[in-house]
């Protein structure tokens, strides 16, 4: 069964006109085996708004084979931003620059979440912290 983290602070928005900007963290507890279709999330997509920017840090979360892929998408519409990143295979950044969609405006609010595509082959031993830090432009008070 796949299972969901979620950040530390998931509906915390700093508001500064005409943006919003987002900076929280998800844990994944040590040994943590990341499997197919686990979903962490990210943090809020505020409602009349546009991902301007993305940044997320992604620890080694896959200390075996290593297979681990992650895609990026939001959980309404589903846009999937990012297919299959091996970027948790041994760390690294996701950035605005990675991403294949952008422009996509949010009627309400939504979750950005990373969603594991398949899975990894061993866990870390000591808990794992994904930062992320995103821009939301708004188009709508």
């Amino acid at each position: 069964m796949a299972t969901t983290f979620s950040a530390q602070h998931l509906s915390r928005i700093t508001r500064r006109m005409p943006t919003l900007s987002v900076v929280d963290t998800v844990i994944v507890p040590a040994t943590t085996v990341l499997t197919t279709d686990d979903i962490l999330n990210l943090c809020t997509i505020p409602a009349f708004s546009v991902l301007a920017a993305i940044w997320i840090k992604v620890p080694d979360l896959d200390s075996g084979g290593p297979t681990l892929t992650m895609s990026v998408r939001d959980n309404v519409v589903p846009t999937v931003y990012l297919v299959d990143s091996t970027v948790g295979q041994a760390g690294g950044y996701i950035t605005t620059d990675d991403l294949t969609t952008l422009g996509i405006v949010y009627s309400t609010e939504a979750l950005l979440q990373l969603i594991v595509t398949a899975s990894a082959t061993a866990a870390q031993s000591t808990a794992q912290t994904i930062s992320v830090a995103a821009l939301f432009a708004l188009t709508k008070a």
